[in-house]
């Protein structure tokens, strides 16, 4: 199809700002990928600097519930100073966990450990004196001078992961101040290139509609032209069908003749050619009959009204079958809404889907055909299933063409015109119809028609 000049420039000026629009788009996403980046690093330095206060916190509760059991003997301060130990050791394997990325405080790290480790000790040698009633050794052990230099030793080392902690901080504000800004700039060029972009596009489109209005009225009046060839044709095809009727009938009755009169004379080739003639004039009659239907569902008027689905669909299944094939069938109806359309024509679409199922299910050892309705979203929509050969989907497309087959004639007798039929009168109806099947599992045929209100 050749394009418009203004369509072109909306093309290319379309193409353009994708480009533009795209580049941007990278841009804003590495941009707010940086500042998220930064906002997690300062928010990671502070929970770094929270965890050193809380060893800090910890180490110095332990030491004050020692002191406090060696000065009233009281047994609960040793549960507090267990409860303090642990959390100091939580905090302490928190601490390696979150400056994994940092070498020097995993060495101050391990410097740290090893004296809340020792100042553990002592404590516990201060309090298996004060157990053993040796109070005066206890509070000897408590003002040691090996002891106040461990807790001056963690608290230096707990000060310097503060200091280098601070220091990273005010490095990772700035950083995501910097990020953050440069987002908002991207943003807002974003927004700025994006009204611009929609500025250019609707002059260009303003354009394109005032073609399109032209082009429209053009198409108005050829559709109006290739509507009065349509009747034109489906006009020719009916008389052509119709006409071809009686010569046809001509052929298939003088061969019945020459086989009844002159069978005997001819040998078993003619004989066979006779039945030949005979067989394909029946063919082409059935195919002649289907044409005109299908020409009659494009020409006759819809009449419509509330038409009873289940005494429909019965009394179709009632008029397909033999008594054998009748008694030999599993057939299930469920329950049907009524529908609101023509009943002859939906007599037909119900005949060809009925039909459809009982052919192809024929030759199942136990053939079942199931139709069931229901009402959904303001649609009455109806299936027929059964268990017969099915279809391969990949040939979905052809199914609902006139004369298209997906099964040979010698395999099951047919015109190909009963689905288009049906895809017709529903389509006319203001319905659709649709398939799913697999190959050697059966087919289910499906069509909807508008549920109209009723007073």
């Amino acid at each position: 199809m050749r394009l418009t000049t203004i369509e072109k420039k909306v093309l290319a000026g379309f193409a353009a700002s994708l480009l533009l629009l795209a580049a941007m788009a990278v841009s804003a996403g590495l941009s707010i990928r940086a500042f998220v980046s930064a906002s997690r690093w300062v928010t990671h330095t502070y929970d770094v600097l929270q965890t050193v206060e809380a060893v800090r916190v910890q180490v110095q509760a332990s030491e004050l519930h020692t002191r406090a059991f060696i000065l009233t003997g009281n047994p609960a301060r040793l549960d507090q100073r267990k409860l303090a130990h642990d959390q100091a050791d939580h905090a302490l394997d928190t601490l390696r966990t979150l400056t994994s990325d940092n070498r020097l405080e995993q060495v101050r790290l391990a410097l740290l450990r090893g004296h809340v480790m020792q100042l553990h000790r002592n404590q516990q040698r201060m309090i298996d004196a004060r157990r053993q009633q040796q109070a005066g050794a206890a509070a000897e052990l408590s003002g040691m001078a090996g002891t106040y230099q461990l807790l001056q030793q963690i608290d230096g080392l707990l000060e310097n992961m503060e200091q280098s902690e601070k220091q990273l901080l005010n490095q990772r504000i700035e950083h995501a101040r910097v990020t953050a800004i440069y987002t908002v700039a991207v943003f807002a060029l974003l927004a700025v290139s994006m009204f611009g972009i929609k500025l250019y596009l609707f002059l260009r489109i303003k354009d394109e509609v005032q073609e399109r209005e032209r082009m429209d009225e053009d198409l108005i009046r050829a559709k109006q032209v290739l509507e009065a060839t349509n009747k034109e044709l489906e006009s020719f095809s009916y008389s052509i069908s119709h006409d071809l009727r009686s010569p046809l009938r001509a052929v298939n009755g003088f061969a019945r003749i020459l086989d009844a009169e002159y069978g005997s004379k001819l040998d078993d080739e003619g004989r066979r050619i006779i039945s030949v003639i005979v067989r394909n004039s029946e063919k082409m009659s059935a195919l002649i009959d289907d044409l005109l239907a299908f020409s009659r569902v494009g020409r006759d008027p819809v009449s419509k009204g509330e038409v009873n689905m289940a005494a429909l669909v019965s009394k179709v299944h009632s008029d397909l079958t033999t008594a054998s094939e009748y008694a030999s069938t599993q057939f299930s109806l469920g329950d049907l809404p009524n529908a609101d359309g023509d009943p002859a024509m939906l007599t037909q679409v119900w005949s060809n889907l009925i039909g459809n199922a009982l052919k192809y299910s024929s030759r199942n050892p136990a053939p079942e055909v199931t139709v069931a309705g229901e009402l959904r979203d303001g649609e009455c929509i109806y299936s027929v299933q059964d268990n017969g050969v099915g279809f391969d989907m990949k040939y979905y497309g052809k199914l609902f063409g006139v004369f298209q087959r997906l099964h040979s004639d010698a395999e099951y007798p047919g015109t190909g015109v009963g689905l288009a039929i049906a895809q017709r009168i529903v389509t006319r109806h203001g319905g659709r119809i649709w398939a799913e099947a697999t190959p050697g599992q059966g087919a289910t045929f499906r069509f909807s028609l508008p549920r109209e209100a009723r007073a």
